[in-house]
C-alpha cells in the first residue's frame, strides 16, 4: 500500500533520495481545488511557479508508492458530458451524466485513471471477444498494464464484467480478480437461492469454491448479493458499524451489525 505524505514532505525527500521515480508519486487535489488559482499563501499574487508553490498545494495529501507499482485496479464505465451531435454520443438512463461519450476506464485504488478506451458501439479489438464485451475490456486493460509495468495485479469490477471464465483467464496470466457477479455467470454453482437467503438473518451467507480456487459467495444484506473472486475468501468475519442515511457523519449514531461476508 502507498505511504501517505504531504507534497512538501515528498519534495524534501526528493532532494535527498535520487532513487525515487516520478511514477511512484501520486498527488491528490489541493484543499481548495475549486477555488481560483493564485499564490496568495506565499504573498505573491502574480501566480505560482515550481519554485514558489501555493501553501494549499504544498499541504495537499500525496502518496509515495514505496513497494513498486499499484497492485489493485478497478474497471468500470465513465461518462464524459457532451450535448452536441456525434455518432459516439450515448444516452444512458439513470446515470448522473446521461448524455455524452462513454469510456471504459481502468483506475487505481486512489481513483486515478491509468487507462481508458472510448466506447464505439463495437469493440475494435477482437482478440478476446469469445469472453464477451465486459471481460474483453478487462483483458485488454490487464495486457496494457502488464506491458507497461510487468507485475501481478488484482482487478476489481462489477457484475457487467465478472464471470468464472474471466477469473480463470486472469489467473492464467498471473493476476487475481474480485467482482459482483450475475447468477448466469457462476457456472450453476449450487448456492442457496436468493428467495431462501432473503428470509434468513441479515449477514447470512453461502459459498462454494471450485477446483481452481475461485470462490463464489452469496449473502443477505440490504438485498441479496453474489460475488466471485480468485484472490479473496470469506475470512476474516468481522462486525461493521452501520450509519442511518440521515446521520452518516455522526459516529455516535452507528449501530453494530454482524456482517458475516
Amino acid at each position: 500500500m502507498p505511504g501517505t505524505l504531504s507534497l512538501y514532505e515528498i519534495i524534501d525527500l526528493l532532494e535527498t533520495d535520487d532513487s525515487i521515480q516520478a511514477s511512484a508519486i501520486v498527488i491528490q487535489p489541493p484543499e481548495n481545488a475549486t477555488a481560483p488559482v493564485s499564490d496568495e499563501d506565499s504573498g505573491d499574487e502574480e501566480g505560482g511557479t515550481i519554485n514558489n508553490l501555493p501553501g494549499s498545494l504544498l499541504r495537499t495529501s500525496a502518496y509515495l508508492i514505496q513497494d513498486g507499482y499499484e497492485t489493485y485496479f478497478s474497471i468500470d464505465e465513465s461518462m464524459v458530458p457532451y450535448f452536441g451531435r456525434h455518432g459516439c454520443k450515448q444516452y444512458i438512463r439513470g446515470k448522473p451524466i446521461r448524455f455524452g461519450y462513454k469510456f471504459w476506464c481502468g483506475a487505481t485504488c486512489l481513483g486515478y485513471i491509468s487507462w481508458f478506451q472510448l466506447y464505439q458501439g463495437k469493440n475494435p479489438n477482437t482478440k478476446h471477444e469469445e469472453y464477451g464485451v465486459g471481460a474483453s475490456i478487462v483483458l485488454q486493460f490487464s495486457e496494457a498494464l502488464t506491458e507497461a509495468h510487468p507485475e501481478q495485479y488484482h482487478f476489481v469490477f462489477n457484475n457487467f464484467f465478472t464471470s468464472t471464465a474471466l477469473l480463470d483467464k486472469l489467473s492464467s496470466m498471473g493476476h487475481q480478480a474480485t467482482g459482483t457477479v450475475r447468477k448466469s455467470h457462476i457456472d450453476k454453482a449450487p448456492l442457496e437461492s436468493d428467495v431462501a437467503l432473503k428470509k434468513r438473518e441479515r449477514g447470512t451467507f453461502d459459498y462454494r469454491i471450485d477446483g481452481k480456487g475461485n470462490i463464489v459467495c452469496r449473502w443477505n444484506d440490504d438485498s441479496v448479493v453474489t460475488a466471485a473472486s480468485s484472490g479473496a475468501g470469506i475470512d476474516p468475519v468481522s462486525c461493521q458499524l452501520l450509519f442511518p442515511e440521515t446521520e452518516k457523519q455522526d459516529p455516535s449514531s452507528a449501530t453494530k451489525h454482524d456482517q458475516r461476508a
